[in-house]
């Protein structure tokens, strides 16, 4: 039982993380496109 707790708080947490970096990487790739289009 408390097993079970413990997982799922700790796929939460991966799963926000997961996320947070999503955004990050996405946010990059908007720069470095907009970097692209600029300089091309």
């Amino acid at each position: 039982m408390l097993k079970e707790k413990l997982w799922a708080r700790v796929l939460e947490q991966i799963t926000k993380f997961l996320q947070f970096l999503l955004q990050k990487l996405q946010r990059l790739f908007r720069d470095y496109n907009l970097q692209l289009i600029w300089y091309s």
